[in-house]
């Protein structure tokens, strides 16, 4: 048998011939209608009659019935398999929650989590210890606190990446974890790689308590995203980047950027050559902006994408942008504008010879739009509706 099995709306009767799966060793089941708890019982139970290493479990609300919550406990804690762990939208019941925590936390062999949605997320930040080889963390929309952040500083003594993402943190929460940061960056002990707290309500407070202890990190992706932060973060993040030795991935999408903010984190890059993978989308650059631009993104050849999408740059600073593009680089310029204006920017795209590198496209009102592919790239195909 394969060693591994995945699928969508899997059908009750599959689950019946899951312990014949003699080698099944990664289960990862997406359900859109509900599985019954006579189903549930039976995937659970496949954690004993089959060396499941990796489960991914994902379908609308759900409570995990107390029968599968002691099979789930039995296989974390003695089953010296379990190595991956995803839930989605799962609620435990709170006689039953303990417990659970108490397994994942205890659990010999974890070395991912990744929660989204439901109770046992905020459940696990109460947790006096994390599995000792665990290394990837992802807590998802799960109502973290600034207050349950007092917790997550024994986290970064051995986590490699953490993800927080859609969890209320604000700034007061950031504010602990910088504290946390600084004091591992004192002993020496930063094990922690990759950090994301995309949407998680922080203000320029925040976002400049964190650029300014980056430094001293050894973070090779940061994503903050959709975080109101301004552009007196962008400038401090700006200042700090080129001390960044090892960030290679930065995702600053959304997050209330001008061309003050967008133009100063550009014209950091020069600087920062390990930064490979650029996302300012969603932000509030104009052509203005990518004039100043112009001058800039030539030098920035060691970066292999950079995206622009959905900022207010017009036609005009689309194409002026494309004139500039580096050999290497690959620019996402997906700006809504006129049909006539996008089919001049495929055209030039194709002139200049860069419609491989070059995402475009359009939403005009009375226009249809889509991706077509071109040279190896995605262009917009348009016509009337």
């Amino acid at each position: 048998m394969d060693d591994f099995y995945g699928g969508i709306d899997v059908p009750g009767s599959f689950l019946l011939t899951l312990e014949r799966f003699s080698n099944l060793r990664r289960l990862e089941l997406k359900c859109t209608t509900a599985l019954t708890e006579f189903e549930l019982d039976l995937l659970f139970a496949s954690l004993s009659s089959c060396p499941i290493e990796s489960l991914h479990f994902k379908q609308s609300p759900w409570e995990l019935p107390p029968s599968c919550a002691a099979r789930l406990g039995h296989w974390l804690l003695h089953s010296n398999r379990a190595t991956e762990l995803s839930l989605d939208a799962c609620s435990v019941h709170r006689h039953d929650c303990a417990n659970v925590v108490f397994a994942i936390a205890s659990s010999p062999t974890l070395k991912h989590l990744r929660i989204v949605r439901g109770n046992l997320g905020r459940a696990l930040s109460s947790a006096a210890h994390l599995p000792h080889r665990l290394h990837t963390l992802v807590l998802l929309n799960t109502h973290l606190t600034p207050t349950s952040m007092m917790h997550k500083i024994m986290w970064l003594s051995h986590l490699v990446e953490l993800h927080l993402d859609g969890n209320p943190v604000r700034d007061r929460g950031v504010r602990r974890l910088v504290k946390a940061l600084l004091a591992s960056s004192r002993t020496g002990d930063i094990p922690l790689k990759v950090l994301g707290l995309a949407n998680a309500g922080i203000g320029a407070d925040g976002g400049a308590d964190l650029a300014s202890v980056l430094p001293l990190t050894y973070l090779t992706s940061l994503s903050v995203g959709r975080n109101a932060m301004g552009d007196s973060v962008g400038l401090t993040l700006a200042a700090v980047l080129p001390r960044c030795r090892h960030l290679s991935h930065l995702d600053v999408h959304r997050l209330a950027l001008t061309d003050d903010g967008v133009v100063a984190i550009v014209s950091a890059l020069p600087m920062c050559q390990s930064l490979e993978f650029v996302n300012l989308s969603e932000n509030w650059t104009t052509f203005v902006g990518a004039v100043q631009l112009v001058t800039v993104l030539p030098q920035c050849a060691h970066v292999k994408f950079l995206s622009l999408a959905h900022n207010p740059l017009e036609a005009r600073g689309v194409q002026a942008l494309m004139r500039v593009l580096p050999s290497h680089m690959r620019l996402n310029l997906t700006v809504d504008m006129e049909a006539a204006d996008c089919r001049q920017c495929v055209e030039l795209a194709t002139t200049l010879g860069v419609a491989d590198r070059v995402t475009l496209s359009t939403s005009a009102a009375g226009w249809r739009s889509s991706t077509a592919t071109v040279g190896g790239s995605q262009l917009c195909v348009i016509g009337p509706t």
